[in-house]
């Protein structure tokens, strides 16, 4: 890597000499970036196969215990409480759901929904604000061939393409989880109305990974486990593109600590 070539609002090119590049835009952006630069210097439009994505299911409750009682907003702590499900039939990786209360929720949504004039809404709202809940359920996801980022050389500006698939087992899994996660609310004396339970689509996550790999056996698209392109010298990934898991959470911090690691030991 030599120089890299900005463009501005004008839609004027600059080129700057650089040394060592380290992209940490994200995994689709970084993939993009990574597409393009291949395209413009060779012609070849590539495949980044196996891109990965959380599956999210959200699931609201109602703390029965809570239902009438005064809350205090100041005690809301968004995702300090978690819970973690391995399931019988599954290959032993864990299933968390972030557990969130609704304490400073927007009542209008909820008034809204209600099937009753404005005051009885809100009077209603007021008994029941402190008593609901929500669970972020993640499920884990594995780089497949099937599933890849490539370019779209045929528009102006090129987009980014994403070819994703579900595993074929998913449907029950979703079933299952959704019924053991019910089972434990319960126990803890929280009800789930079962219609309010929402599958998010997939492309609706934000923590896409694996796109260039970390990998112990070096090729075109794969990165070393410091980040480094196996055959761009001085190239860097310091995002999701390089994992070659998606662990069922949230990925903040692990992309924190990573990049963190790729400064101290790559540089």
């Amino acid at each position: 890597m030599r120089s890299v070539i900005a463009c501005s609002a004008g839609g004027q090119t600059h080129e700057f000499a650089t040394g060592s590049l380290v992209l940490a835009a994200g995994t689709l952006c970084s993939s993009k970036i990574f597409l393009e630069s291949i395209f413009r210097a060779r012609g070849t439009v590539l495949e980044l196969r196996g891109v990965m994505d959380n599956r999210q299911i959200l699931m609201p409750f109602v703390n029965l215990r809570m239902l009438g009682r005064r809350w205090n907003p100041n005690s809301y702590q968004y995702h300090q409480i978690a819970i973690a499900v391995r399931p019988r039939n599954d290959d032993g990786e864990n299933i968390h759901g972030l557990v969130t209360t609704l304490k400073t929720g927007l009542i209008h949504p909820i008034v809204q929904a209600l099937p009753f004039d404005l005051g009885t809404g809100v009077s209603i709202q007021r008994q029941i604000h402190g008593a609901l809940g929500l669970v972020n359920i993640n499920f884990p996801d594995h780089r497949r061939d099937e599933n890849y980022v490539t370019l779209d050389v045929t528009s102006t500006p090129h987009r980014l393409v994403i070819h994703y698939r579900p595993d074929s087992s998913e449907p029950e899994r979703l079933t299952r989880t959704i019924a053991t996660f019910r089972k434990i609310l319960f126990k803890l004396g929280c009800l789930v109305p079962l219609r309010t339970v929402h599958v998010r689509p997939m492309g609706a996550g934000v923590h896409y990974a694996g796109t260039l790999p970390m990998s112990d056996q070096p090729g075109a698209l794969t990165c070393s486990k410091h980040g480094a392109h196996h055959e761009i010298q001085n190239l860097y990934f310091a995002d999701g593109t390089t994992f070659p898991a998606l662990p069922a959470k949230n990925l903040t911090f692990t992309l924190m600590a990573n990049a963190t690691r790729i400064a101290e030991e790559a540089f």
